[in-house]
């Protein structure tokens, strides 16, 4: 997720945030999540809460943050070639 431009989020799609989405992403089969964070303090802190609170589920979702797209992908690409060449059809 490119949060970098992204500004304040607004109280009531924080309180859905934490009362709909994390859950969900808590129970899907996500196995990684890249993100290159906001440059805006206000959108930090309350996706810091998000993550807080999906710290508060058992997961096995790893969350990495970056600085550019590139960096991240490949982080996300590594995962995904080396789950392939474990697998077995």
């Amino acid at each position: 997720a490119d949060d970098g431009l992204m500004g304040s989020i607004a109280a009531e799609d924080l309180k859905w945030s934490l009362e709909v989405h994390v859950p969900q992403m808590a129970k899907s089969s996500l196995k990684r999540l890249a993100r290159i964070p906001s440059q805006f303090e206000s959108n930090q802190e309350a996706v810091g809460v998000m993550i807080n609170k999906g710290h508060t589920y058992d997961l096995t979702l790893e969350f990495r943050d970056f600085e550019d797209e590139k960096e991240a992908m490949e982080w996300l690409l590594e995962y995904s070639q080396a789950s392939e060449a474990g697998s077995t059809f």
